[in-house]
């Protein structure tokens, strides 16, 4: 009696065909529906993150214009998706330009649009900005607003 049922569950221990078939059927449409959503996480990380940099640059920038009395220029390539401060160390200590490229990772991102003059906007002693504006970076679909102030030189993300 007990060897019967034992060689049926042992008959039984493999998966079939059609068993595989529909595992993966249910695995590409998990990955269907999660592909597309992943994505629109990544850009929407990286589009906010580009945007706190640049925010948190600009903080760099004026406090550096505060400590040393002089001017700090920030100068943005729009070409190439960067921008560079001189006269502030870069952040690995091997230069006195400090560079940023927003087309590399973790960004991805791109300067959609830069309302300053000359691409730049200069930093003063006290800390103000010789113009105000709003900078926007996209990444993917999303994008971000960085709003510069000039009497203050303080920058928001909006």
């Amino acid at each position: 009696m007990h060897w019967g049922r034992l060689k049926s569950r042992e008959a039984r221990a493999a998966y079939s065909l059609v068993e595989l078939v529909m595992i993966l059927v249910v695995l590409a449409i998990m990955w269907a529906i999660a592909a597309p959503r992943y994505g629109n996480a990544m850009s929407r990380y990286r589009v906010e993150a580009a945007a706190r940099r640049i925010a948190s640059d600009f903080a760099l920038a004026r406090a550096q214009a505060k400590q040393t009395s002089t001017n700090v220029v920030v100068v943005f390539d729009t070409t190439n998706n960067a921008y560079s401060m001189n006269g502030v160390q870069s952040l690995d200590h091997t230069s006195n330009t400090y560079n940023v490229n927003l087309s590399a990772d973790p960004y991805d991102a791109t300067l959609a649009t830069v309302p300053f003059t000359n691409n730049q906007v200069t930093f003063n002693a006290y800390g103000g900005s010789d113009q105000s504006g709003q900078l926007v970076v996209q990444s993917g679909g999303y994008q971000r607003t960085i709003t510069l102030e000039a009497t203050s030189g303080k920058a928001t993300v909006q």
